[in-house]
C-alpha cells in the first residue's frame, strides 16, 4: 500500500472517529442535562443529529417557559431536512403550522400517514383536523381507521 493511500485511510478513520465521538458527547450532554439547554448543547455537539433538532422544536411550541414557535417550526424543518422518513417529525410538524397554514399541515400530515399508515392515533388526528375545518367527508376514512387499527 502506497503511503498516500495510508494517509488517505487513516484521514478518513480520523473523521469517522470524530462524528462518532461528536454524536456519544451530545448524547452524554442530553443525557445529563434533558431540558432545553441541554438539547441545544446536543446540537451544537452533533448538528446533523435530527432528534436533537426535534426535541428542541416540540420544547419551543410545547413549553410554556420556551414558547416560541418560530423556533420551533424551524428546528422541526431542521429535523425533517435531516430525516425526511420519520413520520413523527411530519406529525408535530402538521401540529406546529396547522392554524397559520393549513394546506401545508395537511401536507404534512399525509405525509406522516404514507410512511405509517398502521398508526390509528396518526388517523386520529387527522380526522380531527379535518373536523374542525368542518370538511366531514375527508374526516370519515381516517375515523374509520383509526377505529379499526
Amino acid at each position: 500500500m502506497t503511503l498516500c493511500v495510508r494517509l488517505f485511510l487513516a484521514l478518513l478513520f480520523l473523521l469517522a472517529g470524530w462524528g462518532v465521538y461528536n454524536r456519544w458527547s451530545a448524547l452524554g450532554v442530553f443525557a445529563q442535562n434533558p431540558s432545553l439547554e441541554g438539547v441545544l448543547e446536543s446540537i451544537k455537539r452533533d448538528p446533523t443529529g435530527p432528534e436533537y433538532h426535534f426535541l428542541a422544536g416540540l420544547l419551543y411550541r410545547d413549553q410554556i417557559d420556551y414558547l416560541d414557535t418560530a423556533k420551533g417550526r424551524q428546528h422541526l424543518e431542521r429535523a425533517l431536512e435531516l430525516n425526511p422518513y420519520s413520520w413523527r417529525y411530519w406529525l408535530e410538524m402538521g401540529r406546529t403550522i396547522e392554524l397559520e397554514e393549513p394546506s401545508e399541515a395537511e401536507a404534512a400530515y399525509r405525509q406522516a400517514l404514507e410512511l405509517n399508515p398502521n398508526a390509528a392515533s396518526y388517523h386520529w388526528r387527522v380526522a380531527n383536523f379535518y373536523i374542525r375545518r368542518e370538511e366531514f367527508r375527508e374526516s370519515i376514512p381516517h375515523l374509520v381507521n383509526a377505529a379499526t387499527l
